[in-house]
């Protein structure tokens, strides 16, 4: 092995995942034209109808529980990369990719952002009802967008 501390492949990696049940972890490794590359990783926790309901007593005692949010057609949260390494055009890409999935999300569902870099926050500090008023009002913020949230180095 060679003291050179990047290494670049020498050949195709390969990964072959697959599952029958949504609630087990995925993987995705994607290559990009300019021969870069990016992993996903994705899990959705399963729960059984007992646990969802100690959740929801529990939400309910500490006052934290919204009756709209019981009632919602669901959560979507948006992660969205705001680091200095997204300048230019990719950030321009990323904001207009948001604001097509924001203009598309279901009726009776509320939604947040959270923009990150060397911090991170939230766009509202708690999510909101996706009606037109609140879209109208992300989209502007959205536009506004840029990459100035520092680096992402991980310690």
């Amino acid at each position: 092995m060679s003291n050179d501390k990047t290494h670049k492949p020498d050949r195709d990696f390969v990964l072959i995942f697959g599952t029958d049940e949504i609630w087990k972890p995925k993987a995705v490794l994607s290559r990009s034209i300019q021969g870069k590359y990016a992993a996903m990783i994705s899990f959705i926790p399963e729960f059984n109808q007992e646990e969802l309901d100690d959740c929801k007593m529990a939400a309910l005692k500490s006052n934290d529980f919204d009756a709209d949010m019981d009632a919602a057609q669901g959560e979507f949260i948006f992660v969205l990369d705001r680091s200095g390494s997204m300048s230019g055009t990719r950030m321009k890409m990323a904001n207009e990719a948001l604001i097509l999935f924001l203009k598309s999300l279901p009726q009776q569902c509320f939604f947040n952002i959270i923009s990150f870099g060397s911090r991170y926050d939230y766009l509202f500090p708690k999510s909101v009802l996706a009606t037109d008023q609140n879209i109208e009002l992300t989209i502007k913020k959205v536009n506004a967008f840029t990459a100035s949230y520092g680096g992402t180095e991980i310690n």
